[in-house]
């Protein structure tokens, strides 16, 4: 939606932009024919001394027309076709769809933050959303959040600051797998870019990992990953999945989607 209307509002400012410069193209040809036609009265002023009345006429019609007349009168007829200089930019608030502000569908925290990766421990900068059914995903923009990176599903999980000298403004969340099937853990370690950020994105993720953790499935279903971490397709596991789908059904949803604005 975000880059939606920001290309709607790019568009907006390039017609505005091509409208005043048509404006001011009319209002330059105008000063032209007036200067045009005072320059060959004065040249032919002898010649034409028995018209001397209707030239007086016309350099005072001249006169009196504006620079902006033409336009004006243009942008009065065609209003309808034109984007008026008064007309504000989109935001994505004004776009309207079924259930919007549905909790389900606004996510509780996005923005930027740096993941400690690789086994030389580099840090990579990335896109992160948490979602109110419990995942943070990994995009690697904003522009492209079609499939995330990583996702880690967040109900039983810890979070943790990390010492403020070596890594600042940095955390780490303790993932368990959601079913209790995989005995180890695995943990992330996430850099924000302030230390109000970091404290925000350690307070929401915390409430996110305090929600009562799903019994999952007996079988471990092919498309999650045995660290707790899921792939784009995972299921979430099947007592907090129910609850979503109920919220859904109440909803008139098939599924449940996850709306970045």
């Amino acid at each position: 939606i975000r880059k939606q209307v920001k290309e709607e509002n790019r568009l907006h400012e390039a017609v505005q932009a091509l409208q005043r410069q048509v404006g001011a193209f009319e209002g330059g040809v105008i000063e032209e024919i007036k200067t045009t036609v005072q320059t060959f009265y004065n040249w032919r002023a002898n010649e034409l001394y028995e018209y001397k009345g209707n030239a007086a006429a016309v350099t005072k019609a001249l006169e009196n027309l504006h620079p902006d007349s033409e336009w004006t009168h243009f942008v009065e007829m065609h209003k309808g076709l034109l984007v008026s200089d008064n007309a504000r930019l989109k935001t994505p608030d004004d776009i309207d769809y079924e259930n919007k502000g549905n909790p389900l569908v606004v996510t509780i925290k996005q923005g930027r933050m740096e993941r400690k990766t690789g086994v030389l421990k580099n840090w990579n900068d990335r896109y992160y959303v948490l979602t109110p059914i419990g995942y943070l995903h990994e995009f690697k923009s904003l522009d492209d959040t079609t499939d995330p990176e990583l996702s880690i599903f967040l109900p039983g999980s810890s979070v943790s600051e990390k010492d403020s000298h070596k890594n600042p403004h940095s955390f780490e969340i303790h993932v368990r797998n959601a079913a209790g099937l995989i005995k180890h853990e695995k943990n992330f370690t996430f850099k924000a870019n302030s230390r109000e950020e970091q404290q925000d994105w350690i307070d929401k993720i915390t409430e996110v990992c305090n929600h009562p953790v799903p019994t999952g499935p007996t079988t471990l279903p092919a498309n999650i990953v045995t660290d707790g971490v899921h792939d784009p397709s995972a299921t979430v596991p099947a007592t907090y999945q129910s609850e979503v789908e109920e919220a859904a059904k109440e909803a008139k949803w098939e599924s449940v989607p996850v709306v970045l604005l």
